[in-house]
């Protein structure tokens, strides 16, 4: 299930960067094509980056913006991102506007997933978000500042008075033993970055990298962004292998290459032309942006005559896999790499991808 995480932003400071942040935003959605060429349309978060002069690509930026509104010396909008927030894209977006501060609250219920870095509630007070689903098939979520009203709120919702979060699951268990869809969730928004942030990126190690003719310098602050905070990095893992992976993302995104019928039908047709060793590559956007590298294989490896390397560049997952012949590679790609066998696949063919996308066109 894809899960999206929504952070409501407010950017506040002097009227006229205000105003001129305002303006490139809206000329930006207002596009017939987006700056630069992505599955999320014209409010991208990294066609703003582009559009501020940064390298979007080397930043994990797979979300959008709307309700895009000014007030006064503030602007308000809410971002919607895979899986988590992306609060470095709106960090880099201030350092070009030296007036302006932003202030985030994300919330996604899917992962557990609730913070903000306004830690004095200036724009968002509330710490606590509470989500019920009751016996009456009623759904209910509210936001409140302090727990005493969470629990005077929740004891009106109940029916009877509670004071603490265990007697609300205490009651929340006996509704389950009548519906199983019952339930309520308090959860207490993490305050992270306090403050607000208009901060540069700390100073950290730097470490390059060739790849080709082209040289890749990421920092220790990128390399932390990019993993996961449950890795707790050692200097001496970054050092060994997540710093190069971080890298090799980050030259991937640069690539124009992407999987399209004209591609397909190009690999098809030079297939007899590929030796032992030999590979292509492109980009490919599913739920996620992965580059994938499909590799002819020697023939001390038959029946299979191809490899497939995919790697995530909005996460660390990797994919590998090997093929007895290019359709079904390719097959495979256009079919997110559904392994799972009481999921159809989209395609079953190639030439029913072909004929479906010939009709899309029309």
């Amino acid at each position: 299930m894809q899960t999206r995480s929504k952070s409501v932003y407010v950017i506040e400071g002097d009227t006229n960067d205000v105003k001129k942040l305002y303006e490139l935003m809206n000329e930006l959605k207002n596009r017939r094509e987006p700056l630069v060429k992505n599955t999320f349309g014209t409010t991208f978060l990294g066609c703003l980056l582009a559009a501020l002069g940064y390298e979007w690509y080397s930043v994990d930026c797979q979300g959008a913006w709307y309700n895009l509104e000014r007030k006064g010396n503030t602007l308000r909008f809410t971002v919607e991102t895979i899986l988590s927030p992306r609060p470095v894209v709106f960090d880099l977006v201030c350092r070009k506007f030296p007036s302006l501060t932003n202030y985030y609250r994300a919330e996604n219920p899917a992962t557990v997933l609730f913070e903000t870095n306004d830690s004095e509630g200036k724009y968002f007070p509330e710490k606590y978000r509470v989500e019920l689903f009751t016996l009456q098939d009623e759904f209910m979520m509210e936001y409140f500042v302090e727990l005493p009203t969470v629990f005077e709120w929740l004891g009106k919702v109940l029916g009877q008075p509670v004071e603490t979060e265990e007697q609300v699951n205490e009651l929340v268990a006996q509704w389950q033993k009548e519906s199983r869809y019952a339930y309520c969730y308090i959860d207490k928004f993490k305050i992270v970055n306090r403050g607000g942030t208009n901060a540069v990126c700390p100073a950290a190690k730097t470490y390059e990298y060739q790849f080709g003719e082209e040289k890749i310098v990421v920092t220790e602050y990128e390399v932390r962004l990019f993993y996961p905070e449950e890795h707790r990095l050692t200097e001496q893992e970054i050092e060994r292998f997540a710093a190069y992976h971080t890298a090799k993302c980050k030259y991937y995104r640069k690539s124009d290459c992407w999987l399209t019928p004209e591609l397909v039908r190009r690999l098809l047709d030079e297939e007899h032309l590929m030796k032992a060793g030999e590979s292509d590559s492109f980009m490919l956007q599913l739920y996620f942006l992965w580059h994938v590298k499909i590799r002819k294989e020697p023939e001390n490896l038959a029946p299979f005559k191809y490899a497939l390397e995919a790697c995530c560049l909005d996460n660390i997952q990797t994919f590998s896999r090997r093929y007895i012949t290019l359709e079904k590679a390719l097959l495979h790609c256009l079919n997110g790499f559904n392994e799972n066998a009481a999921i159809r696949n989209r395609y079953q063919s190639l030439q029913e991808y072909f004929h479906k996308q010939e009709h899309d066109i029309r």
